[in-house]
């Protein structure tokens, strides 16, 4: 029930002691302020590292040759490291209970062209598995199939970009594309969260590109992505130990960090969950500790009010 002499007597009271119910205000305001402030960066860097992940596999794994530093078993400095598929095949037999997927990629930069329409993409050559990896959606037709990599099959799956930028109104599927003056069956057309940059890319068999650029079994760098069910510092350890036996595999010295990188996500995600459980503690910290702060100025200040009225209350 609405008591008007009640409000009467606390709008009293607050223009009597107008600078006390200013700071008592203002105390408990900045505080409410501070914690929500600091509450909202933290959402915001959350967001901001999920976003930088984008729609890729966060325990994925990619494993990229270099040069040697260091001299080691009588092999000079600057060696290049070449992979192949042997090396492809090494990883899958040796770890296949630790790995989900797994492609080789041989990338390269083409012009592509259809009827009048022409542009340059990058073309990468994988195994079926990197659908998977980088989480590519299938608007319409297929993605790269086995047979596909069996046969050396002269076929592609473009992104979205592409399509737009060559096909303008025609159906891309079962149209031949031109790629560097070599004619390949377009299969499938895909999306990607990611956007432009992901979708302005060609796929192609790693076969098929082994066999036209070089006629090797060469591949630039490996992907792969971690069996879900490790945890963070076992799939550290796991991307450890495939330096470690690539390091032996190739004669290189243990101390060497140029010659076989691995970029294991995992580490970054721990360090990403570590940072965010830290921030998340200290903004707790400073939020109750001002609120506390607010509520403990208040307190005095309503003991003063009662000393103040000692007399009337008695």
């Amino acid at each position: 029930m609405f008591d008007l002499d009640l409000w009467r007597e606390i709008f009293q009271s607050i223009n009597k002691n107008r600078t006390r119910s200013l700071l008592s205000g203002f105390t408990v305001a900045f505080a409410i302020l501070l914690f929500t402030i600091l509450f909202g960066i933290a959402n915001g860097l959350n967001n901001t590292f999920t976003e930088a992940f984008g729609t890729d596999a966060t325990n994925s794994i990619v494993i990229f040759p270099g040069r040697t530093s260091k001299a080691n078993k009588g092999l000079q400095a600057g060696r290049r490291i070449q992979f192949k598929n042997k090396d492809y095949d090494y990883i899958l037999d040796e770890y296949n209970d630790k790995i989900q997927y797994i492609t080789a990629k041989v990338n390269r930069n083409v012009t592509a062209s259809f009827k009048n329409e022409k542009n340059s993409y990058q073309v990468r050559a994988v195994h079926p598995e990197y659908m998977f990896i980088e989480n590519n959606q299938i608007k319409y037709g297929r993605y790269i199939n086995q047979n596909d990599i069996i046969n050396k099959t002269k076929v592609a799956v473009i992104g979205k970009v592409v399509e737009d930028d060559l096909f303008l109104k025609t159906n891309p599927i079962g149209q031949y594309i031109n790629l560097n003056g070599i004619q390949y069956k377009v299969v499938g057309v895909f999306t990607d969260d990611e956007g432009y940059n992901e979708e302005n890319v060609i796929y192609t068999p790693i076969s098929t590109a082994q066999q036209i650029y070089g006629n090797n079994d060469y591949i630039d760098f490996m992907h792969l992505t971690f069996n879900p069910k490790l945890n963070y510092n076992q799939a550290i350890a796991f991307g450890n130990e495939i330096t470690k036996d690539l390091k032996e595999r190739f004669d290189v010295a243990k101390s060497d960090q140029r010659a076989i990188r691995v970029q294991n996500m995992a580490l970054a995600s721990k360090n990403i969950e570590q940072f965010n459980f830290v921030l998340g503690a200290i903004i707790l910290v400073i939020g109750f500790g001002t609120l506390i702060a607010g509520i403990v100025g208040i307190s005095n200040i309503m003991i003063f009010i009662v000393k103040e009225r000692t007399k009337e209350i008695g």
